[in-house]
């Protein structure tokens, strides 16, 4: 627990560690090779830096050993040059006591210097401060900073280890799983058509501009035309056929519903001049600023036993990319009408988030309609 809420996330499984006392260094360095662990290997620019600046007696290698004399200063120094340095992916600083660098004055040195420090953030740091009683007050120091701290040489690797399996599983997890055998996809005109749309400035794509991306896909889609106004919508209609669908276009206005800009099975052309009309008035009234780009036409999907599902991908600050699946409609509660999933899926995994819908109470239906539908 200690490891996860404090430790920053790794960017690979080098470890370099800094120790006053080769005693613990060798008791870390055990553990670690115990473990299949990694350790760095120092650039030649990075030694000789900390050749410049530490004693002469200090030999310079990983595990690095200020020797018992170390002061605290000698430990900022060498934290500084590391930390400019990319030659390993985290840091383990081992503390034994010693008169030279007393431990709560030595952590309190730290802290101020990690916090102060430009390239900090970029670095996963661990602290091991021996000694039951001594460094007591210093590991609670390090726990109010928010850096991972541990009693002994042994568990801190074991927290690093921990570390770097979840960083590896998590890749794993994030590899994309090999595709149905049946599924046809071009990703190269899907990234064509979104590139284009990004290179114009656009921040979100209207149903005609995201079916060929969906089509890319092997996706099915409603065929849709564009009217300009009630007219053109009515002679639209009356060439491919009733019953049909109108919706608005306009980029200042993302939820329709906000002015009944969607209306449903429009069965003549009166229904059709009418609805169309209608739409217009709306926006006028409630959205004058609003640009309209006229109307989406469709022909309604009327299909037996069809279920209305809704699909929503969005990137979260903690989880990052989600996969919601729900019940299609105007109203959208994600956190009690929806099943939530972490890309990519496999079929598998589809399946298990379709599964997994049926918890939802007002979402059974759907789930069932789904479930059968990845099961043809």
């Amino acid at each position: 627990m200690e490891t996860l809420s404090h430790m920053r996330p790794l960017r690979g499984d080098r470890l370099m560690i800094i120790s006053n006392g080769a005693a613990p260094a060798a008791l870390a360095l055990d553990a670690l090779w115990s473990r299949n662990g990694k350790l760095a290997t120092l650039s030649e620019e990075t030694c000789q830096k900390l050749r410049d600046a530490l004693p002469e007696h200090v030999a310079i290698s990983n595990p690095l050993d200020l020797r018992d004399d170390a002061s605290s200063e000698h430990y900022i120094k060498t934290l500084d040059i590391l930390l400019h340095s990319q030659d390993f992916d985290a840091l383990m600083v081992i503390h034994s006591p010693s008169a030279a660098a007393p431990a709560t004055e030595s952590a309190q040195v730290l802290i101020e210097a990690v916090k102060h420090h430009p390239r900090s953030k970029y670095v996963s740091l661990l602290t091991n401060w021996c000694g039951e009683h001594s460094s007591q007050e210093a590991r609670r120091l390090f726990s109010e900073a928010g850096l991972p701290t541990y009693r002994t040489p042994e568990g801190t690797i074991t927290a690093f280890m921990h570390m770097v399996e979840y960083r590896r599983n998590q890749k794993q997890l994030r590899e994309t799983p090999a595709l149905p055998s049946n599924l046809t996809s071009n990703t190269a005109e899907a990234h064509l058509l979104l590139q284009q749309a990004i290179a114009e400035g656009a921040t979100s794509l209207d149903t005609h501009e995201v079916q060929p991306i969906l089509q890319a896909y092997g996706m099915n889609t409603l065929p849709t035309w564009i009217a300009s106004d009630s007219t053109e919508a009515v002679h639209i209609a009356e060439q491919i056929g009733y019953p049909v669908a109108l919706k608005l276009r306009s980029p200042d206005i993302p939820h329709k519903s906000e002015v009944q800009g969607v209306m449903l099975y429009l069965r003549t052309a009166n229904e059709v001049q009418q609805a169309a009309n209608a739409i217009f008035d709306r926006v006028k009234m409630a959205w004058p600023q609003a640009r309209v780009h006229g109307l989406l036409v469709q022909s309604m999907a009327n299909r037996a036993g069809a279920q209305e599902l809704r699909v929503v991908v969005e990137h979260d600050p903690v989880f990052g990319p989600l996969i919601m699946l729900g019940e299609g409609g105007v109203e959208w509660r994600p956190e009690d009408q929806a099943v939530v999933a972490l890309p990519p899926l496999n079929m598998n995994l589809a399946r298990y988030l379709v599964i997994q819908g049926s918890k939802v109470k007002r979402f059974v239906r759907a789930v069932r309609y789904a479930h059968w539908m990845l099961q043809a």
